[in-house]
């Protein structure tokens, strides 16, 4: 309990500006605290419920030894009267016995009374601690949306008109690069295309050459006699 209570008493004097000040995501940061401020209600609001029912378990033991001790008194005067000291004795170290009893509850009923008394005061702080938590989460937060960049609206129609061309060029721009990306696939194809451009243009250019060679001789042939 002790190691608790100092636990409790660092998070309720935990300063939330100086934990925030360094930190990337004072929202995030912030809910961790909360988080572990809640842990400790938990945990304490069942200490304080156990404490309580031991006091009042303690209280009804007392009462109950008390009628006990009572009852032997009556006992040992009974043994007194039929001339049993014997008995009589007895009867009376019975009821001191009983009385060290209820005193003894009677000490752990208060030392119960004082500890949920204790307990109740520890919540009572964290739950302020939580409040001021909360609040400062909100203001964390609000913080945040004010300093984030607002969206750029276009002012006059022609401005959207042009914010509007000018995404559809994005996109065609966008389409086309999609279209011409080379890939292993694609490349294999057009280096056989050139291939075969080439070879069609060696026999294209036989062809003429063939051609060529071929006129001079029909020539001549024309201009032999017969």
């Amino acid at each position: 309990m002790l190691h608790i209570a100092i636990q409790i008493k660092e998070v309720v004097s935990s300063n939330l500006n100086s934990m925030v000040a360094g930190a990337t995501n004072p929202v995030k940061m912030l809910g961790l605290f909360q988080r572990q401020v809640q842990d400790y209600v938990v945990s304490l609001q069942g200490d304080l419920n156990r404490a309580r029912r031991r006091q009042e378990q303690l209280a009804q033991q007392v009462q109950k030894l008390e009628q006990t001790a009572a009852e032997w008194t009556g006992k040992a005067q009974t043994a007194m009267d039929y001339k049993r000291e014997d008995l009589a004795r007895a009867a009376l170290l019975a009821r001191e016995q009983t009385t060290a009893e209820a005193e003894a509850a009677a000490a752990g009923s208060r030392a119960a009374a004082i500890e949920a008394g204790e307990i109740a005061e520890a919540l009572a702080q964290l739950q302020v601690k939580l409040a001021e938590t909360d609040a400062r989460i909100a203001k964390e937060r609000a913080r945040a949306s004010e300093q984030r960049p607002a969206r750029t609206v276009a002012a006059t129609r022609g401005e959207r008109v042009l914010d509007r061309v000018e995404a559809f060029e994005r996109r065609v721009d966008f389409a086309v690069e999609a279209k011409v990306k080379s890939t292993p696939a694609n490349v294999d194809a057009e280096i056989e295309q050139l291939r075969r451009d080439a070879k069609i243009g060696e026999e294209l250019a036989a062809m003429k050459a063939a051609a060529k060679a071929a006129a001079p001789r029909k020539s001549a042939a024309k201009k032999a006699p017969r």
